[in-house]
C-alpha cells in the first residue's frame, strides 16, 4: 500500500524553487572600544653642527626644524657639540623648533650648551635633558607656547638642565613669559636650576597679570645655599600673580624672591619618617635609628624621660623631673663655676 504524508490535510509534494533573498537587516551596534595601545617612543635625530648631514644627523638648525614639523614635534633631538670642539650649538635667528608638547631635547657629548639666538625660538617645549639652554633674548623670548598650549596649562620639565639668560648682557627679556591669566607647570630634577645669567638683571620667567607658576623641585641644588644658590630673581610678578612651590628637603630654604610680590604657597614632599639615617657613632644610641623620624623620636624620649631617685639635697629648689631639664641645670652650674653647693 502506498503511504502519503499529509501536512494540514494537504499532501506534501516536491520542494519548490527558492524565493528571492530578503533585504539585509540593519547593522548591529558597534562593539566596545579596545584598550589604548602603549605610547611609542619618539624617533631620534641628532643636531651636530660641524659635521655634514647624513642619516639622522643634521648640521643645521633649519634641518632640525623641518624634521620636527614633519613629525609633529614627536622627536628626541640630541644636541652634540663634538663636531665644533665643545662650543655652543646654536639655533639660528628666525628658526623655530616646535616640540608640540611632545618632543625632548637632550644633551650628549660634552654636556652641551644649546644657544637660542635672538628671534629663534623653541615653541611648546616639553622636556630638556642634561644641557644648558642659553637664551639670547632681546626682542623675543627663546621659550614660548602657542595659544592652544596656554589654554591647556602646559608643563615643561628639566632633568639636569639649566635654562639661562645670557649673562654677557645680551639678554634683555625673560626666557619665557607667562601671559595674563595663564598657568605654567615646571618640574625640576637632578640638579636642574634656572639662571638669570651673570648680571642677574632679567628673570628667567615673567608672569603677566593674574598668571600662575608652579614649581616641583626634587633632588636639585639646595636653593639659598652658599655654593649653588637659586638666584632670587628667577621669577618676576606683581601682586596679582601666584606661585606654588612643592619640593623635597633639597628644595629648601626657598630664595627670598626679589622681583616677585605675588602670593606664594609652599609644600614639603619629604617627611622625617621616610628619610633614611645612618648614625656616625651607633654606640651613642640606645637603639640604632634607621630614619630621621626614628632618631628624633629617640631623642624626644630621652629628653623627656622622667627621672626618679635623685637626692633632693643636691639640688637647690625643685628636683628636675626629666633628663632635659637636669642637663640644662647642670650645664648652667658648670658655666657659673659650681663649687659644691647644690645646683640651682
Amino acid at each position: 500500500m502506498q503511504i502519503r504524508r499529509f501536512v494540514c490535510g494537504i499532501p506534501s509534494g516536491l520542494p519548490g524553487f527558492s524565493g528571492a533573498a530578503g533585504t539585509a537587516g540593519a547593522a548591529g551596534a558597534a562593539g566596545a572600544a579596545g584598550a589604548p595601545g602603549a605610547r611609542g617612543q619618539p624617533a631620534s635625530i641628532v643636531y651636530k653642527p660641524g659635521v655634514p648631514s647624513a642619516g639622522n644627523h643634521y648640521a643645521t638648525s633649519e634641518e632640525i626644524a623641518t624634521q620636527l614639523d614633519a613629525a609633529g614635534g614627536a622627536l628626541n633631538v640630541y644636541i652634540d657639540n663634538t663636531g665644533i670642539g665643545g662650543g655652543n650649538v646654536q639655533i639660528a635667528a628666525g628658526v623655530t623648533w616646535n616640540m608640540n608638547n611632545t618632543g625632548q631635547i637632550l644633551g650628549t657629548g660634552l654636556y652641551p650648551t644649546l644657544e637660542v639666538l635672538d628671534t629663534a625660538q623653541i615653541l611648546n617645549p616639553y622636556i630638556f635633558n642634561y644641557l644648558t639652554v642659553l637664551c639670547d633674548d632681546t626682542t623675543t623670548s627663546a621659550l614660548a607656547y602657542d595659544t592652544a598650549s596656554w589654554a591647556a596649562s602646559p608643563t615643561v620639565t628639566f632633568f639636569g638642565a639649566i635654562p639661562e639668560n645670557n649673562g654677557n648682557g645680551t639678554a634683555t627679556v625673560p626666557c619665557l613669559q607667562i601671559p595674563a591669566g595663564a598657568t605654567l607647570y615646571t618640574n625640576w630634577y637632578d640638579g636642574s636650576e634656572p639662571s638669570p645669567g651673570g648680571l642677574y638683571s632679567v628673570p628667567v620667567f615673567s608672569l603677566g597679570t593674574g598668571a600662575t607658576i608652579n614649581f616641583l623641585v626634587v633632588a636639585c641644588n639646595v636653593p639659598g645655599n652658599p655654593v649653588y644658590p637659586w638666584p632670587v630673581n628667577v621669577i618676576s610678578g606683581d601682586g596679582t600673580t601666584s606661585l606654588t612651590w612643592v619640593g623635597d628637603a633639597a628644595a629648601y630654604p626657598v630664595p627670598a624672591w626679589s622681583m616677585f610680590t605675588g602670593t606664594a604657597a609652599y609644600y614639603y614632599l619629604d617627611q622625617a619618617v621616610g628619610v633614611l639615617y645612618t648614625p656616625a657613632t651607633p654606640g651613642n644610641w640606645p637603639t640604632q635609628p634607621t630614619t630621621v623620624g626614628s632618631a628624633l623620636d629617640i631623642l624626644a624620649a630621652v629628653d623627656g624621660a622622667p627621672l626618679s631617685g635623685l637626692t633632693a639635697g643636691n639640688w637647690a629648689g625643685s628636683v628636675p623631673t626629666n633628663v632635659f631639664t637636669a642637663i640644662n641645670r647642670i650645664a648652667a652650674a658648670i658655666a657659673g663655676g659650681h663649687t659644691g653647693v647644690p645646683i640651682a
